[in-house]
């Protein structure tokens, strides 16, 4: 017997949209294939059950220009929809019912993306979206070496996972530059690609939170990772000033070391990698142009990467905190207050802000004391103690 119905729908509720394709594969591709013309129906849908959608629809109109997956979802449920209607009249109030549904749905701020107003002036990747590869640029782009997003299928291709095996055998290999170090007195070589991390021998009486390790020959150990080839084989560490006791160790496979001879250069350390079997360097480091050498017992350095505080921004962070404790606890006494401020003074990434906070609350803690019970707040509160001045 003929279906009366689907003879029919194509003049109720669908038209001028292509019937259904066989496969959901076929149906995604052609919905796709045709995203111009089904927001010009979009449009035209939107219109027809009451005047009130056209302001509603505008917004999932003007999305579906840019979603293709909402086009996909919009059509499939209207498609899904109208299959299971008794009959043609059924058929046009619910799909009418489903799109309102899908226009509230957009309309809903916390659902809504919103166009971001330096959209045309950032640095972006092309990485997700259909015809976005090597439109925008970035710093890795078309042909860049890492980009893992599985494919339609949702696998990810036999090129990403070799890649993906390196990164991980990387970070396996050289774990102990990675895991708990922190950065060191100096980021990186100017005018190089070499980059430094650290970690110390003995962490007892350091700040857990601090933003970077102090370089003492006893204690400190640094890594530096060499992210382009020399293509001299040579490595030039202008940073590290040398000892008799210096070592410079390489990164080699099983967790082993290769001990690298090394001279001094205008105060710095050159060595050399020449006589080095690639084989010997840890794995991925070949394929990934970037290997990592381990030096021990390099001269001691005051140098500080975070610049000092005036005394005036000092004291405005400690009495935000002084502040805080009173509000949430105004039976704080005046011994308790000063105990806690000066454990926070404890936290500051340099040593001389550290002093200055501590000299700030011991000289004035009676003070602060009486300006916190009487209302005032942490600016009032310093330009009090002549730390700030009146703006």
């Amino acid at each position: 017997m003929p279906n009366i119905y689907h003879q029919k729908r194509k003049n109720v509720t669908t038209k001028g949209i292509s019937s259904r394709p066989n496969s959901k594969k076929a149906m995604f591709e052609k919905i796709q294939k045709d995203q111009a013309e089904t927001v010009k129906k979009l449009k035209g849908i939107a219109k027809e059950p009451e005047p009130k959608w056209e302001s509603t629809c505008a917004v999932l109109i003007e999305m579906a220009k840019m979603q293709t997956e909402l086009i996909r979802d919009l059509i499939a449920m209207l498609k899904e929809k109208d299959e299971e209607a008794a009959d043609p009249t059924e058929a046009k109030e619910s799909t009418a019912a489903m799109l309102l549904l899908a226009c509230q749905k957009q309309m809903d701020p916390s659902r809504r993306r919103k166009l971001s107003p330096v959209k045309d002036t950032v640095v972006t990747n092309d990485r997700w979206g259909m015809g976005t590869n090597c439109v925008h640029g970035g710093y890795f782009t078309c042909h860049d070496a890492y980009n893992p997003a599985p494919d339609h299928n949702g696998r990810v291709t036999p090129l990403y996972e070799e890649r993906l095996r390196d990164i991980g055998l990387f970070v396996n290999a050289h774990s102990e530059a990675i895991f708990a170090s922190k950065p060191w007195i100096y980021l990186n070589e100017q005018e190089s690609s070499i980059w430094y991390t650290s970690q110390l021998r003995n962490t007892a009486g350091f700040d857990p939170y601090r933003f970077f390790n102090p370089q003492t020959q006893a204690n400190t150990i640094v890594y530096a990772f060499i992210t382009k080839w020399p293509s001299n084989n040579s490595i030039i560490l202008n940073s590290l000033k040398p000892t008799a006791q210096t070592t410079v160790k390489l990164f080699s496979t099983n967790g082993q070391f290769i001990q690298l001879n090394y001279t001094t250069v205008n105060g710095g350390i050159q060595t050399s990698i020449a006589r080095i079997g690639r084989a010997k360097f840890a794995p991925s480091s070949v394929n990934s142009g970037i290997f990592v050498l381990k030096i021990e017992y390099a001269a001691d350095d005051n140098n500080n990467p975070i610049p000092v505080q005036s005394a005036c921004q000092t004291c405005q962070l400690i009495m935000i905190n002084a502040v805080n404790y009173y509000t949430l606890n105004n039976a704080i006494t005046q011994s308790d207050l000063q105990t806690k401020l000066l454990s926070d003074c404890g936290t500051f990434a340099v040593s001389q802000d550290q002093t200055s906070c501590k000299s700030i609350v011991n000289n004035n803690i009676a003070k602060v004391y009486n300006d916190l019970k009487s209302g005032k707040n942490n600016g009032q509160i310093c330009i009090g103690l002549k730390a700030c001045t009146q703006a």
